[in-house]
C-alpha cells in the first residue's frame, strides 16, 4: 500500500507540471479585462478547486486514520 501511495504522489507531481501549461492562456486573455471579469475567474477557480480537495482529504483521512494498524 505504501508503494502505491508513493507512486501516486510521484505521478501527481509529474501531471501537475503538464496540466499547468494552460494557465498562461488565462493570464493572456485577462490582461485587457476589467476587475469584475478577473474576480469572477478567480472565484470560479476557487469553486472548482474545493471538490477535489474534499475528495483527496477524505481519501487521505481514510488511508492514514481508519486503516487497521
Amino acid at each position: 500500500m505504501r508503494k502505491f501511495i508513493i507512486l501516486a504522489g510521484i505521478l501527481s507531481l509529474v501531471a501537475s507540471q503538464a496540466l499547468g501549461q494552460g494557465c498562461a492562456m488565462c493570464k493572456t486573455s485577462l490582461v485587457d479585462q476589467n476587475g469584475d471579469v478577473v474576480s469572477a475567474l478567480q472565484t470560479g477557480v476557487v469553486i472548482l478547486l474545493i471538490p477535489p480537495l474534499i475528495i483527496m482529504g477524505t481519501i487521505m483521512y481514510r488511508v492514514f486514520y481508519q486503516m487497521p494498524k
